[in-house]
């Protein structure tokens, strides 16, 4: 049984997020960390054309139900990086890392 992470303030956790290389169609771990990170949520895994999808979603009581949905991998860096781009930076209030609006915060959140 894998260990549920000690939570963390959305920040750190987004800091969690960025720091893995996971360029398409690796996900560098981050699919079992979000997992495992979500506990009591239903896990479904789907491969599709090489590339993982994790779906987890809960429902409370009867009727609607809640379902995670969004993405970790990301596309090459390229060039023009002042830094690594997985070793997320805070400059001037915002976080800057490959991934931080597209989709590593939207995760995090």
């Amino acid at each position: 049984m894998t260990e549920v992470p000690t939570p963390l303030n959305v920040v750190d956790l987004l800091i969690r997020l960025l720091s893995a290389p996971s360029v398409t169609p690796e996900d560098a771990g981050l699919m079992e960390f979000v997992e495992t990170y979500l506990p009591g949520y239903e896990a479904i895994r789907v491969e599709e054309g090489g590339v993982k999808n994790l779906f987890l979603s809960r429902k409370f009581g009867e009727g609607e139900h809640l379902c995670f949905a969004g993405h970790v991998d990301v596309v090459p860096p390229g060039e023009g990086w002042e830094s690594d781009p997985f070793v997320p930076l805070i400059r001037d209030g915002e976080i800057v890392a490959r991934g931080a609006q597209d989709m590593k915060s939207g995760v995090a959140a």
